[in-house]
């Protein structure tokens, strides 16, 4: 990542640096991308067409991206509107090769639960580190339950 690079940045068509590295498949950015500030950006952020992250590089057939994705707290089974076909498409049945398609389908979905909740911690405890008030406090907590 270049120095100063605004990697929280969310463009037009609603892509984030993570969705596009693993659209790419660089495995070194996303791994870099998923630990920003110690939580990262989130793995299932939908662009504009509704596909995450995961769904990118399932696509383009990553399978390590998609296996790192997965172990960063990435759903498989967040659904995405296809623009061709207008029909649903998961992850899976968008994998380009069986083999990324089989360990999409063989992840337990209960350590996405389990990793979101310990980001979540993450951030939570970042943020009491940085408050500089009550009010700053107060605010965070409020925006949280949105």
């Amino acid at each position: 990542m270049a120095a100063g690079a605004d990697v929280w940045h969310i463009n037009r068509n609603g892509e984030t640096c993570l969705t596009e590295a693993a659209l790419g498949g660089h495995l070194e950015l996303v791994q870099s991308l998923l630990n920003v500030d110690g939580v990262g950006l989130d793995p299932n952020h939908k662009n504009g067409k509704g596909q995450t992250a995961l769904f990118n590089a399932a696509y383009n057939g990553h399978k390590e991206v998609v296996l790192l994705l997965l172990e960063n707290g990435a759903d498989p089974t967040i659904r995405t509107k296809a623009s061709v076909t207008q029909t649903l498409e998961s992850p899976s049945g968008a994998a380009l090769n069986e083999e990324t398609r089989t360990i999409i389908d063989n992840w337990d979905v209960s350590k996405v639960v389990e990793i979101r909740r310990e980001k979540e911690r993450i951030r939570d405890q970042k943020a009491e580190e940085a408050f500089r008030s009550d009010l700053e406090r107060e605010q965070y907590y409020l925006r949280k339950k949105r």
